[in-house]
């Protein structure tokens, strides 16, 4: 018998509505971009990441969207959301993704959960990579693996997640990633926010 001790979880959602806000959120986004100078708390290279939009009242059209799928997304992770009353986002920001731009390797400290919706994701615009924060460790091991094993559970050096446009990821902040470069012609906008349990 195998056993597979300390997981990191990440779950995923289609967001409900989506499509009802897709032109909206990437309207917002544009519009934003022309005011906010933004690059306060990432660091996206050759990129823009506006400021804390949870503060801005312009941004309260999209909370029920967002608060909705977040809700839907914590019941797929497994949370008990009777322990969970009330949460509130630590920090919620758009990215924009410009041909050529990518995003450093990080973690988000602060926050107990993390989390990204992809907006607008054209082919080859840049995967999410999380890191194996064991894999200098454990190389040796991963190293002499059978396939079968690396694809089942996931235990490898790093684990590419290709954006799909309406989907939702969470996360915990600690898991240490990093986003690919954008490789087609096109914009990647998300929506990426931290969130505390009260």
């Amino acid at each position: 018998m195998n056993y597979y001790l300390f997981p990191q979880k990440i779950a995923s959602h289609d967001c409900d509505l989506f499509h009802a806000y897709r032109q909206r959120l990437i309207r917002y986004c544009y519009e934003l971009h022309q005011t906010d100078t933004g690059k306060e708390y990432t660091v996206p290279r050759n990129g823009w990441q506006s400021h804390n939009l949870d503060l801005r009242e312009d941004f309260n059209q999209f909370q029920f969207f967002l608060n909705w799928n977040v809700r839907k997304c914590m019941i797929k992770y497994g949370f008990d959301m009777s322990l969970i009353p009330d949460y509130k986002y630590e920090i919620i920001v758009m990215n924009h993704g410009y041909p050529g731009s990518y995003h450093d390797y990080h973690v988000h400290p602060g926050a107990h959960l993390s989390g990204v919706l992809w907006i607008h994701a054209p082919k080859n615009s840049g995967n999410l990579i999380f890191r194996n924060k064991d894999s200098f460790s454990q190389a040796s091991i991963i190293n002499r693996l059978l396939l079968k094993e690396i694809e089942e559970h996931h235990i490898d050096i790093s684990y590419e997640y290709v954006p799909r446009e309406g989907q939702m990821i969470l996360f915990p902040p600690n898991l240490a990633h990093d986003v690919g470069t954008n490789e087609s012609n096109l914009d990647r906008i998300s929506l990426v926010f931290n969130i505390r349990f009260d």
